[in-house]
């Protein structure tokens, strides 16, 4: 199983958007959500 791992600002920008949304669940990403500054998980998307 492959996550592919975006920034923050990347998830907020890109996949909190409709689009984004849409592709998320059209080609089934799994996404894992950081924030670069703090080094820490923010978010797992299965």
């Amino acid at each position: 199983m492959l996550y592919l791992a975006v920034r923050d600002s990347v998830f907020k920008a890109l996949f909190e958007e409709p689009i984004g949304t849409l592709l998320i669940e059209t080609e089934n990403l799994k996404l894992l959500v950081f924030n670069p500054e703090t080094e820490r998980i923010i978010q797992w998307i299965p």
